[in-house]
Protein backbone atom coordinates (compact mmCIF):
# COMPACT_ATOMS: atom_id res chain seq x y z
CA UNK A 1 0.00 0.00 0.00
CA UNK A 2 1.64 3.21 -0.91
CA UNK A 3 1.95 5.89 1.46
CA UNK A 4 -0.98 8.17 2.08
CA UNK A 5 -1.04 12.29 2.39
CA UNK A 6 -3.70 13.15 5.03
CA UNK A 7 -2.63 16.77 5.20
CA UNK A 8 -0.84 19.27 3.30
CA UNK A 9 -0.26 22.35 4.82
CA UNK A 10 1.59 25.17 3.18
CA UNK A 11 3.14 27.88 5.19
CA UNK A 12 4.11 30.75 2.82
CA UNK A 13 6.51 28.88 0.47
CA UNK A 14 7.32 25.88 2.87
CA UNK A 15 5.29 23.18 2.33
CA UNK A 16 5.44 20.31 4.82
CA UNK A 17 3.31 16.60 4.45
CA UNK A 18 2.42 14.55 6.98
CA UNK A 19 2.11 10.81 6.05
CA UNK A 20 -0.55 8.58 8.14
CA UNK A 21 1.71 5.59 8.78
CA UNK A 22 -0.81 4.55 11.56
CA UNK A 23 -3.59 4.38 8.89
CA UNK A 24 -1.50 2.13 6.69
CA UNK A 25 -0.59 -0.10 9.57
CA UNK A 26 -4.58 0.12 10.23
CA UNK A 27 -5.85 -1.22 6.54
CA UNK A 28 -2.93 -3.87 6.44
CA UNK A 29 -4.29 -5.51 10.18
CA UNK A 30 -7.75 -5.38 8.73
CA UNK A 31 -6.72 -7.36 5.52
CA UNK A 32 -5.10 -9.87 7.98
CA UNK A 33 -6.53 -13.16 7.97
CA UNK A 34 -6.23 -15.74 11.12
CA UNK A 35 -5.87 -12.67 13.97
CA UNK A 36 -8.17 -12.70 16.17
CA UNK A 37 -9.52 -8.85 17.05
CA UNK A 38 -7.74 -8.79 20.47
CA UNK A 39 -4.29 -9.53 18.83
CA UNK A 40 -4.87 -6.88 15.97
CA UNK A 41 -5.70 -4.33 18.16
CA UNK A 42 -2.33 -5.09 20.47
CA UNK A 43 -0.34 -4.70 17.25
CA UNK A 44 -2.25 -1.46 16.32
CA UNK A 45 -1.96 -0.42 20.26
CA UNK A 46 1.71 -0.74 20.62
CA UNK A 47 3.27 -0.15 16.96
CA UNK A 48 0.34 3.02 16.14
CA UNK A 49 1.62 4.37 19.36
CA UNK A 50 4.89 4.44 18.38
CA UNK A 51 5.17 5.69 14.96
CA UNK A 52 2.42 8.76 15.54
CA UNK A 53 4.63 10.11 18.35
CA UNK A 54 7.24 9.70 15.55
CA UNK A 55 4.78 11.31 12.95
CA UNK A 56 3.97 14.51 15.15
CA UNK A 57 7.57 14.87 16.20
CA UNK A 58 8.84 14.41 12.42
CA UNK A 59 5.96 17.54 11.95
CA UNK A 60 7.03 20.09 14.84
CA UNK A 61 11.11 19.00 13.65
CA UNK A 62 10.13 19.70 9.67
CA UNK A 63 8.48 22.97 10.36
CA UNK A 64 11.18 23.83 12.81
CA UNK A 65 13.83 23.32 10.62
CA UNK A 66 12.61 24.33 7.13
CA UNK A 67 11.36 27.68 8.88
CA UNK A 68 15.15 28.19 10.14
CA UNK A 69 16.98 27.30 7.15
CA UNK A 70 14.35 29.75 4.82
CA UNK A 71 15.24 32.30 7.42
CA UNK A 72 18.88 31.55 6.40
CA UNK A 73 19.17 31.47 2.74
CA UNK A 74 16.51 34.62 2.27
CA UNK A 75 19.07 36.85 4.88
CA UNK A 76 22.33 35.20 3.30
CA UNK A 77 21.41 36.61 0.34
CA UNK A 78 19.43 39.93 1.13
CA UNK A 79 22.34 41.21 4.02
CA UNK A 80 24.88 41.77 0.85
CA UNK A 81 22.46 43.41 -1.24
CA UNK A 82 21.40 45.74 1.65
CA UNK A 83 25.41 46.42 2.31
CA UNK A 84 25.95 47.39 -1.17
CA UNK A 85 22.76 49.60 -1.31
CA UNK A 86 23.06 50.81 2.27
CA UNK A 87 26.39 53.00 1.16
CA UNK A 88 24.78 54.82 -2.12
CA UNK A 89 24.78 58.52 -2.15
CA UNK A 90 20.68 58.77 -2.48
CA UNK A 91 20.13 62.45 -0.86
CA UNK A 92 21.69 65.84 -0.86
CA UNK A 93 23.19 67.31 2.07
CA UNK A 94 20.46 69.14 2.71
CA UNK A 95 17.74 65.84 3.20
CA UNK A 96 20.91 64.54 5.68
CA UNK A 97 19.30 64.56 9.33
CA UNK A 98 22.06 65.67 12.47
CA UNK A 99 20.85 63.18 14.52
CA UNK A 100 21.65 60.34 13.25
CA UNK A 101 25.64 60.73 12.26
CA UNK A 102 24.78 62.73 8.64
CA UNK A 103 22.90 59.80 6.95
CA UNK A 104 19.65 60.12 5.08
CA UNK A 105 16.80 58.39 6.68
CA UNK A 106 16.65 55.75 3.67
CA UNK A 107 20.44 55.18 4.47
CA UNK A 108 19.63 54.88 8.46
CA UNK A 109 16.78 52.33 7.84
CA UNK A 110 18.64 50.51 5.71
CA UNK A 111 22.05 50.58 8.46
CA UNK A 112 19.47 49.05 11.05
CA UNK A 113 17.46 46.71 8.85
CA UNK A 114 21.08 45.15 7.93
CA UNK A 115 22.30 44.96 11.48
CA UNK A 116 18.68 43.72 12.42
CA UNK A 117 18.97 40.56 9.69
CA UNK A 118 22.39 40.00 10.28
CA UNK A 119 21.73 39.40 14.21
CA UNK A 120 18.70 37.26 12.86
CA UNK A 121 20.33 34.95 10.78
CA UNK A 122 23.28 34.78 13.92
CA UNK A 123 20.87 33.72 15.96
CA UNK A 124 19.34 31.20 13.83
CA UNK A 125 22.63 29.72 12.98
CA UNK A 126 23.09 29.39 16.61
CA UNK A 127 19.79 27.50 17.58
CA UNK A 128 20.11 25.14 14.70
CA UNK A 129 23.81 24.33 16.21
CA UNK A 130 22.83 24.40 19.96
CA UNK A 131 20.23 22.28 20.00
CA UNK A 132 20.98 19.96 16.87
CA UNK A 133 18.24 20.57 14.90
CA UNK A 134 19.35 19.59 11.60
CA UNK A 135 20.18 16.46 13.21
CA UNK A 136 17.47 15.29 14.95
CA UNK A 137 15.28 16.12 11.63
CA UNK A 138 17.21 13.75 9.69
CA UNK A 139 17.58 11.29 12.72
CA UNK A 140 13.63 11.56 13.35
CA UNK A 141 12.47 11.03 9.48
CA UNK A 142 14.95 8.35 8.66
CA UNK A 143 13.65 6.00 11.93
CA UNK A 144 10.03 6.84 11.19
CA UNK A 145 10.64 5.38 7.39
CA UNK A 146 12.68 2.31 9.40
CA UNK A 147 9.50 1.79 11.36
CA UNK A 148 7.26 2.03 8.38
CA UNK A 149 9.18 -0.49 6.46
CA UNK A 150 9.37 -2.89 8.98
CA UNK A 151 6.31 -3.45 9.84
CA UNK A 152 5.77 -3.51 6.09
CA UNK A 153 7.75 -6.63 5.95
CA UNK A 154 6.71 -8.19 8.98
CA UNK A 155 2.98 -7.70 7.71
CA UNK A 156 3.99 -9.28 3.98
CA UNK A 157 6.51 -12.05 5.30
CA UNK A 158 9.28 -10.00 2.76
CA UNK A 159 12.75 -9.56 3.71
CA UNK A 160 14.31 -10.28 6.60
CA UNK A 161 11.02 -12.01 7.69
CA UNK A 162 10.92 -13.62 4.49
CA UNK A 163 11.80 -16.91 5.89
CA UNK A 164 8.73 -16.99 8.06
CA UNK A 165 6.47 -17.86 6.01
CA UNK A 166 7.91 -21.12 5.90
CA UNK A 167 7.46 -22.01 9.28
CA UNK A 168 4.31 -23.58 10.58
CA UNK A 169 4.14 -20.85 13.53
CA UNK A 170 4.17 -17.73 10.71
CA UNK A 171 2.44 -14.92 11.17
CA UNK A 172 -0.81 -14.31 9.12
CA UNK A 173 0.09 -12.62 5.70
CA UNK A 174 -1.87 -10.48 3.75
CA UNK A 175 -4.33 -12.14 1.18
Amino acid sequence: FPVTISTFNCIGCICFTRYDHVENVRAYLNELQGLSSVQKLLIEKRYGKILDDYEKRALVYSWLYNSIRVILVVGGVVVPALLSVQYMQTGTQESKDNYNGGMTKFEFSIFWSTWVLSVLIGICTSIIAAFKIDKRYYIIHTTLEVMDSEIHQFLGLTGKYGHLSKSKKAPPTIS
